[in-house]
Parts: C-alpha cells; structure tokens; sequence
C-alpha cells in the first residue's frame, strides 16, 4: 500500500518518543468486524474498537461519516511513523495518534 494514497494512515501531531498504545480512526466502509481482529491480533497484546457515527456532517455525508475508534497496545513500543508503517503493512487505513495517558487512567482495556 502506497503511503501517499488518499486514504493511507494519516500521522497528526507527530511525536518522536516511542509509544506501545495508540488510538486509530478506521472508515468502516468496507471492512468487518472479523477484518480488524484478523488485522489486530497480531500486533497487538490487547486492543478494543467499537463502531461510532461521526457528528461532523457533510453533504456527502448528511448523518456523520461512519467508522471504527480502536485503542491498540502493540507488543512493543514503537515510534509513531514505524506504527503507521506497520499498520499499513496489515492493510490498516485511517488516522494514528498516540493515547494520551489521561484517556487510560483508571481503565482496565478489554481484549477482543
């Protein structure tokens, strides 16, 4: 998969420091549920994703667009442009960034 594709992983907010968990935006246009597990399980200890409806509206898109928010741990941390280059390589399309340490204070993540 070509990173200069239009709809290849995005990188905001780029940060150097290595990181084990990261949040993904996925468009859920065609992909399942048992793509993302089959994609996922390897790379990861633990992720959870869950299918959400976007509250920015467009005429293109009138009720939201429609995708997939997942948290990822991967195995072992990585930089956020080798995170992206690894997704990628799995056919994992959308937008990256690190988690904040805020968003996982006092949660226990469920593995899938």
């Amino acid at each position: 998969m070509s990173s200069t594709s239009s709809d290849a992983l995005s990188a905001s907010n780029f940060n150097s420091g290595a990181a084990a968990v990261y949040d993904l935006t996925m468009p859920a246009k065609g992909i399942r549920v048992d793509d993302i597990h089959q994609r996922l399980r390897p790379l990861c200890k633990k992720y959870a994703f869950q299918l959400e409806r976007g509250t920015e509206v467009s005429a293109t898109h009138p009720e939201g667009i429609l995708h997939y928010q997942c948290r990822v741990s991967l195995h072992k941390k990585k930089t956020k442009q080798a995170t992206i280059k690894l997704l990628a390589e799995a056919d994992i399309k959308g937008h990256v960034s690190v988690s904040s340490s805020n968003s996982t204070k006092g949660e226990k993540p469920s593995m899938l």
